[in-house]
C-alpha cells in the first residue's frame, strides 16, 4: 500500500509539474498564479512528508517567478523559505540555510508567524549540523520572541524543549527552566506524548547529577500517563507491573533515543502482560494488542505440533514494543509477516523462537523442537531463518 502511495504522490507530482510547465510556455514564462499554485504543492508535499527531486525544480521556477517586484513579502518569503525546506528534505544542507536566510530577509517583521518559523528552520537546522551552543541557540530564542507573539503553542513549546535539551548539557538551572515552560505549554494544548519526551529529558538530567529520586517521580508520572491512555485505548482498566522499569538510551548508547521501558496489565486479568515503552522524540507503543491473535496462531499450528509431538504455549513476539492494531487479520497473515516471530514454550521455560519467514522451514524446526517435550535443559533454535 505504501509502494502505491508513492506511486500516487510521484504521478500526482509529475501532472502538476506537467500543468505549470504548459502555463508556462502559453505566457512566456511561468504565471503568478502558477507560481502560487506550485508553492502550495511543494508545502503540501513537504508536511506530508512526501517530498522527492521533482519538487525542487518546480519550487525552484515559483520562487523566482515570484521574487520581484509587486509580489507582497509573505508570498515571497513563503516561496524562499519551501525552496529551503526542499533542499533541506534532499540532504543539502547549505543551499536549504541559503534560501532560509533569504526569506528571513524578505519576511516582514510584523509577519510573527511566518518569522518565527523561518527561524525555527534555521535553528533546527544548525541543530542537526552539530553547530555551536551559541550559534544554534540565537535563532530559537528568536523564533520563541515571535512566537510569543502569535497563538502558535505547539511551536513555542517545541522551542523551548530544544533550548532545555541543550542546556542540559551545561546549564542544569536554565535547562530545567526552559524544560519545564516546554512542559506547561504542551499541557496547555493537551500534547502528552510531546510533553512526554522533555519530562524523559528532564529525568535523564536527574539521573545525571544523582537526584535518583526526583527521576523516578518523573518516570511514575509518565507512567501514570501512558496507563490512562492505554485504558481509553483499550476500554479497560490497567495496572503497572512496578517491579519492572527500565530508563535507558536504546541499545546503551548515548548517542540513541532515550527510553522507559514497563510492563502493565489488565486489572481483571493479571496473566495478559504487555509491554509498553516511551521513546523520544514522541512515540508510545505496546504490545497489548498483540496477545489477541495468541490463540489464532495456535488454532492454526495445533495440526502441526499435534503431527510433530510438540507441546506447548504459542505466543507471538512482534517488532519490539509494538503493537498490531488492525482487527481481523489471519494467522497465514501473521506467521508469514518477515518481522515475527512466533514463539513455542513451555510453562516451565525455557522459551524457543522461530522465525517463521518459510512455512516449510518453520514445520521443520517445529520437527526438532519435539525434544522440548522430553528435555529441560535450553535449545539454540534462535537463529533466523534465510
Amino acid at each position: 500500500m505504501n509502494g502505491c502511495r508513492n506511486i500516487l504522490h510521484l504521478m500526482a507530482a509529475a501532472v502538476v509539474a506537467l500543468m505549470l510547465t504548459v502555463a508556462s510556455c502559453r505566457h512566456g514564462g511561468m504565471t503568478e498564479q502558477a507560481a502560487r499554485a506550485a508553492v502550495d504543492t511543494v508545502e503540501a508535499h513537504y508536511k506530508a512528508y512526501t517530498t522527492d527531486s521533482a519538487d525542487l525544480p518546480l519550487i525552484a521556477d515559483a520562487d523566482r517567478r515570484l521574487d520581484c517586484r509587486g509580489v507582497d513579502r509573505h508570498t515571497r518569503a513563503r516561496a524562499a523559505v519551501y525552496h529551503g525546506a526542499v533542499y533541506d528534505e534532499l540532504g543539502n544542507p547549505d543551499s536549504a540555510l541559503i534560501h532560509y536566510k533569504r526569506a528571513e530577509t524578505l519576511c516582514d517583521t510584523a509577519d510573527h508567524d511566518l518569522l518565527g518559523y523561518i527561524n525555527l528552520r534555521i535553528a533546527s537546522l544548525y541543530h542537526a549540523q552539530y553547530a555551536s551552543d551559541s550559534v544554534v541557540l540565537f535563532p530559537y530564542f528568536r523564533a520563541i520572541k515571535e512566537f510569543s507573539k502569535t497563538q502558535l503553542t505547539h511551536y513555542k513549546a517545541t522551542c523551548h524543549g530544544a533550548v532545555g535539551t541543550i542546556y542540559a548539557a551545561s546549564n542544569n538551572d536554565s535547562a530545567l527552566h526552559y524544560l519545564h515552560l516546554s512542559q506547561q505549554l504542551f499541557e496547555q494544548i493537551n500534547e502528552q506524548k510531546q510533553k512526554q519526551y522533555y519530562q524523559l529529558v528532564e529525568a535523564k538530567l536527574c539521573l545525571r547529577n544523582h537526584k535518583n529520586e526526583d527521576a523516578l517521580n518523573i518516570c511514575q508520572k509518565i507512567l501514570d500517563n501512558d496507563k490512562e491512555w492505554m485504558e481509553n485505548k483499550y476500554g479497560k482498566e490497567f495496572a503497572i507491573d512496578e517491579t519492572y522499569c527500565k530508563y535507558n538510551h536504546v541499545d546503551g548508547h548515548d548517542y540513541n533515543p532515550l527510553q522507559l521501558r514497563a510492563r502493565a496489565y489488565p486489572v481483571d486479568d493479571p496473566e495478559d502482560v504487555c509491554g509498553i515503552r516511551v521513546r523520544e522524540p514522541n512515540e508510545f507503543e505496546d504490545t497489548y494488542s498483540v496477545n489477541k491473535y495468541n490463540s489464532v496462531v495456535a488454532e492454526y499450528l495445533k495440526p502441526q505440533m499435534d503431527e510433530y509431538g510438540v507441546s506447548g504455549i504459542v505466543d507471538i513476539d512482534y517488532p519490539y514494543m509494538t503493537g498490531i492494531m488492525e482487527d481481523g487479520l489471519s494467522a497465514e497473515d501473521i506467521i508469514y509477516d518477515g518481522n515475527t516471530c512466533i514463539r513455542f514454550f513451555q510453562k516451565t521455560e525455557p522459551k524457543e523462537d522461530i522465525y517463521p519467514l518459510k512455512q516449510e522451514n518453520m514445520y521443520h524446526k517445529l520437527k526438532e523442537m519435539k525434544s522440548l517435550t522430553v528435555l529441560e535443559e535450553e535449545i539454540s533454535l534462535c537463529d533466523k531463518i534465510i
